[in-house]
């Protein structure tokens, strides 16, 4: 499936516009982050970083570029992830086309890949020569997590460097400690989906935008 697939008419607001706007606008598609600009896109606004530093208008305070609507959904889980983003902004050069609703990025992928509540997906990036799946197992489940499916593909790198994705779905919601367990052995964990901590992240922030709607 590709990105463009998912991507819906979020609209985009012009710089200067009412925080109180914005945040009903965050609040109707259950997100955090609001594309910002006129003709052409400009940037993401964070409601909830401009509502903690008591500003009344909105801004654009997160560059965040548009994703080709061609992508695949694998491809944009390192933006999505790093960034903390809840809409993937979608498009071409600068000509907004829609975005995507993280969680319903994700809601897919748990469709594509057979994931239930109590499972979370773990993405390594291991070079080719450090490869080893069964002691990356060995790894996981020594702390009392099993490994329910792996999938390996190629990292977007090249020459020497060149690396690969690891995606590993584990049969727990809580993965803290598998994720301290492969980094202390030297593994990338460069995503971390389905888990617990993003469901405590994304109620923490909407709890914040209700508050503040209420005032």
């Amino acid at each position: 499936m590709r990105i463009g697939d998912l991507a819906i008419d979020i609209p985009l607001l012009k710089e200067g516009m009412t925080l109180k706007k914005a945040s009903a606008v965050a609040l109707k598609y259950k997100i955090f982050h609001i594309p910002i600009g006129t003709k052409e896109y400009s940037g993401l606004c964070d409601v909830l970083q401009l509502i903690g530093e008591g500003k009344s208008r909105i801004v654009t305070n997160i560059q965040v570029p548009l994703t080709d609507p061609e992508a695949e959904l694998l491809d944009v889980l390192p933006i999505v992830y790093q960034r903390q983003l809840t809409m993937l902004p979608v498009g071409i050069e600068n000509s907004y086309q829609g975005g995507v609703i993280v969680w319903d990025l994700l809601r897919h992928m748990a469709i594509e890949l057979g994931i239930d509540t109590a499972s979370s997906i773990l993405v390594l990036e291991v070079p080719p020569r450090d490869y080893d799946l069964s002691r990356i197992v060995h790894l996981i489940e020594a702390e009392g997590a099993k490994v329910y499916g792996v999938s390996v593909r190629d990292s977007i790198s090249a020459g020497e460097s060149a690396s690969l994705n690891v995606i590993i779905k584990v049969n727990t919601g809580d993965v803290r400690r598998v994720v301290a367990s492969l980094e202390r052995f030297g593994y990338n964990v460069t995503n971390v989906l389905f888990s617990k901590e993003m469901e405590d992240l994304y109620r923490e922030r909407y709890e914040s935008l209700m508050r503040y709607l209420k005032t």
